[in-house]
């Protein structure tokens, strides 16, 4: 018991470190004194500079989401205090740069972990309070401490002997080392240009290095998995999917990831009005992985696409078609493999393969799409799509190609899934302006009699999804809706006037959140206010009929912006979350609540506002004298 308490304390606060971002940032300085401190084959590292200002940072975006709040400065140096034994901090520098690492054992599955703590003088601080011991010949300290159930030690760390570090008691080998033993080999010598700029400059910086967390932790995964999937198998399946597909999918992904990756890394840069975080995955050279996530020279054309992305959208996309495309669409078609029921013979594989290959290799630079609320459509979105087109036939062909390989597979596919489909596709089934339209029709139906929601959703998609395509000037248009045919119409207006002139307020705005999304490999936009709208429309009636659909009344003009950038075997992807549209989420979110559940009688509602005047009074500060 004592050893889970300090391991949850120390977990504690490695949750609060990877938490928290700084407003303002340190440059990058010869001999990173953190990075020399840290093992090249920790397990991961978690730092944060200029704890203080980060803490202001944290507390100011904050500010106004919730009616009880907690200034997290006070959690955190009241965290700290009790680990050093001084409430006031005198000897922390509480403006430095602060830092968890954790260190394999390979007779213990657990990690070691390593608190690093900047000092401003550590004899000072050792002298200072009753709960350090006099260190050893070796310069350790024991620590008997309240905050410290189980017994811990604190050690002077090299370079400058302005860093003290703490780890459990039965840990001193790891202190030691780290003193006198790394001889260099370090994170300072081991990451690349890029990540040692991240770790000084980003406010918070998380890292993984995959290959020991593969060498540590592999058989762990692997042996979880196989529970999951006898799991899976003995449950009641009241969902749709074949268990040995989806233990497959997350097989294949982890596999993937502890086998072909460097490391993974995420920054996190909150300020008063928005939070941004950067997540890295570096591939292994000479991996598959590395080769799919080197892009090929872009050029720096225009991304015309981006002015047809529109305002009020669920959610809006743009990416290039270029080498990591191709990469992940084949991975996407594997994954799609994994559902296939019965027989999918090796020569039908080889043929998803090559049509879906030559379907992307007839399409220019780029493509984009929008997905929009259509409460009067069923299922209620509306989705428009558009993709540049190197050669009109070819792309005609393989188009046709996939079409009646799809038709003939499908079933393969979606019965692993519950579902079965048809598809049917119309050439030239209107001509309007000079251009030649063509329709489909996708319809769904769930048939597995374990899927509890089969029923609901056969009734949402019982109309189908209705198709229009059109080619203008090699572009291609795409609508798909209830209102699918004046859509088509309306867009190849717009292409034919040159599309719009501007970009829309929201991409504007969004691009503005993202450094360098304009020259993004992917980009997009995401609005959870609108998406709450789409899923109240999908919220069944009660049997009597009385229920009425849930109602969201946040108007919505900030998204969640989103993009990526693939380069040297690394995909770097960036989202900003801005503090408007998380309180309009919250907004979102209590109304969609409180039209979910039961109405409350007068007297349990007057109970409640009493209950919840008694807590605002007890948590307002107390008057000075």
């Amino acid at each position: 018991m004592r050893r889970s308490s300090f391991l949850t304390r120390i977990n504690t606060l490695c949750c609060v470190l990877i938490l928290l971002a700084a407003a303002s940032a340190h440059g990058v300085v010869a001999g990173d004194n953190l990075l020399e401190l840290t093992p090249a084959d920790s397990l991961f590292c978690v730092r944060i500079n200029n704890l203080d200002d980060t803490l202001k940072a944290v507390d100011s975006y904050a500010e106004g989401l919730s009616k009880h709040p907690m200034k997290l400065a006070m959690l955190v140096t009241g965290q700290l205090g009790a680990m050093v034994g001084d409430p006031n901090l005198a000897s922390v520098d509480i403006s430095g740069d602060f830092a968890v690492f954790g260190l394999p054992l390979h007779e213990n599955p657990a990690p070691t972990f390593v608190v690093v703590i900047p000092v401003k003088d550590y004899a000072a601080l050792i002298k200072s309070n009753s709960i350090f011991g006099e260190p050893d010949e070796a310069g350790i300290s024991r620590i008997n401490s309240k905050a410290l159930p189980l017994p811990a030690l604190i050690s002077m760390a090299a370079p400058g002997n302005k860093f003290a570090m703490i780890t459990t008691a039965t840990q001193s080998d790891a202190l030691l080392f780290i003193k006198n033993d790394l001889s260099g080999n370090t994170l300072a010598r081991n990451l690349d240009a890029d990540e040692r700029k991240k770790a000084a400059e980003s406010p918070i910086w998380a890292w993984s290095n995959m290959p020991a967390v593969s060498r540590q932790y592999g058989a762990v995964i692997q042996g979880g998995l196989a529970v999951l999937k006898k799991t899976l198998e003995t449950m009641p399946q009241n969902q749709p999917g074949n268990p040995d597909a989806i233990i497959k999918i997350y097989a294949d992904v982890l596999t993937t990831l502890l086998n072909e990756t460097r490391f993974l890394s995420i920054t996190l840069t909150p300020s008063a009005d928005l939070i941004r975080s950067e997540t890295t995955i570096a591939a292994l050279g000479g991996t598959d992985s590395a080769k799919m996530l080197t892009a090929s020279a872009s050029s720096l054309r225009e991304n015309k696409l981006l002015k047809y992305l529109n305002d009020g959208a669920m959610m809006n996309f743009s990416c290039k078609t270029n080498g990591p495309f191709k990469g992940l669409n084949a991975k996407s078609i594997d994954i799609m493999m994994s559902f296939a029921l019965g027989d999918l013979s090796e020569e039908d594989k080889k043929a998803i393969e090559t049509v879906s290959s030559k379907m992307i290799d007839t399409l220019g630079e780029y493509l984009a799409g929008t997905v929009g609320v259509d409460k009067n459509s069923t299922p209620p979105f509306s989705y428009t799509y558009f993709a540049e087109i190197k050669d009109v036939d070819e792309f005609n062909k393989a188009f046709d190609e996939s079409t009646e390989l799809w038709m003939r597979l499908s079933d393969v596919f979606l019965k692993g899934l519950g579902m079965e489909t048809t598809f049917t596709l119309k050439r030239n089934t209107a001509v309007y302006e000079g251009v030649a339209i063509d329709s489909a029709m996708l319809t769904m139906k769930y048939t597995d009699p374990n899927f509890s929601q089969a029923e609901i959703l056969n009734e949402m998609y019982a109309e189908g999804f209705s198709y229009r395509f059109a080619i203008v000037d090699k572009l291609l248009v795409c609508a798909v809706g209830g209102d699918s045919d004046s859509q088509i119409r309306a867009l190849i207006d717009t292409v034919k006037r040159g599309g719009p002139k501007t970009l829309s307020s929201e991409i504007v705005e969004a691009h503005k959140l993202i450094p360098n999304a304009d020259s993004a490999d992917f980009f997009g936009t995401y609005n959870y206010i609108r998406l709450f709208e789409i899923a109240g429309a999908f919220m069944p009636m009660s049997d009597t009929g009385n229920m009425q659909m849930p109602t969201i009344d946040v108007p919505s003009k900030s998204n969640i912006a989103l993009a990526g950038h693939i380069a040297d075997g690394k995909i770097t992807t960036t989202i900003a979350l801005t503090k408007k549209h998380l309180m309009e989420m919250q907004a979102a979110f209590e109304q969609f609540q409180k039209q979910l559940a039961p109405p409350q009688p007068p007297q349990q509602e007057e109970l409640l506002q009493e209950a919840e005047q008694v807590v605002e009074l007890s948590l307002e500060p107390a008057p000075s004298n």
